[in-house]
């Protein structure tokens, strides 16, 4: 699975996802900072990943905006 992880999803999952045979990338570390939310799901639809993030922003953007995208997984998770 092609995966594209936001800046809020902690850095070891994109390793630990790419151990386990999934290509993942990761705002942090594979793109230019400082990306709008909009930015980062267009990067992932170009790329054809799916968006892990644990901002609730992103339900906005693609139900309102109807902003076009290959799936969100969207994380409510603690730190």
């Amino acid at each position: 699975m092609r995966l594209l992880l936001d800046e809020n999803v902690d850095l070891r999952l994109q390793a630990h996802l790419n151990a386990s045979g999934h290509d993942a990338t990761h705002v942090l570390s594979d793109y230019t900072r400082p990306l709008a939310d909009a930015n980062i799901l267009a990067i992932a639809a170009r790329e054809h990943r799916v968006l892990v993030t644990n901002d609730g922003d992103f339900g906005s953007i693609v139900f309102r905006d109807m902003h076009p995208h290959h799936g969100v997984i969207y994380l409510r998770l603690r730190d």
